[in-house]
């Protein structure tokens, strides 16, 4: 039987803005790491001046086909700029940082709250003029989540199996007397398919993911 009970309410959070000069300052970025110049380039001498491709219009020919909407130059500077970001730990170890050791951010929380003041502190030293503004939104609670086997084969008279669980964030409240059904267990995502609508209505479906011993290794060390 399950049990978990939830409630949004109204509470105050935070969002970052850059003000209007670092909005130029990434798009004049934009601009530079694509190649696009401000200036009259390739301009025809005896004729109107050519207008360059806009950024839209370089997305709307890669997603047409046909000819690359980048030049040889640009996308060899793209690599560039991700084959420096793939050696660098920065991005990985910040984000590390806010899922260890801040945890969970569900809108509204005291982790939350904190992932936008460290994040506003780690721009700030980047040089960044950063503006926190106050913004309401909805905010799940958690409530008491429990779960137990009642029966199965071989089953001792009288006695429960207690199944340790969490809900995911923003999921529903079971009705005050919890669920009480049956089980069904699939290895994956084929199996499930394999099975009737009627195999699975009704029921508390289980994916029996295998154990990763060598991930599980590997985090321990990380």
């Amino acid at each position: 039987m399950l049990c978990a009970k939830c409630r949004s309410v109204g509470v105050l959070t935070s969002c970052m803005e850059f003000r209007k000069r670092y909005k130029q300052l990434i798009a004049l970025a934009v601009f530079a790491a694509s190649g696009v110049l401000l200036s009259g380039q390739n301009a025809q001498p005896n004729g109107p001046p050519s207008t360059p491709p806009s950024i839209m219009d370089r997305l709307n020919a890669m997603m047409a086909g046909g000819k690359s909407a980048w030049t040889p130059e640009q996308l060899s500077t793209m690599e560039r700029l991700r084959d420096a970001a793939m050696k660098d730990p920065y991005a990985l170890d910040e984000l590390r940082h806010l899922t260890d050791n801040i945890g969970p951010r569900l809108s509204g929380s005291p982790q939350a709250r904190q992932a936008v003041d460290y994040v506003a502190g780690e721009m700030r030293a980047l040089g960044a003029e950063v503006t926190l503004e106050k913004a309401t939104v909805p905010h799940w609670v958690r409530g008491v989540e429990k779960g137990e086997i009642v029966s199965w084969p071989g089953q001792t008279p009288g006695t429960t199996q207690k199944v340790v669980l969490t809900a995911l964030g923003g999921s529903v409240a079971t009705p005050p007397e919890g669920l009480l059904t049956g089980v069904v267990v699939v290895d994956n995502w084929q199996q499930l398919h394999a099975l009737t609508p009627d195999a699975v209505k009704g029921k508390i479906l289980l994916f029996n993911h295998k154990f990763d011993k060598e991930l599980a290794a590997h985090r321990a060390t990380a």
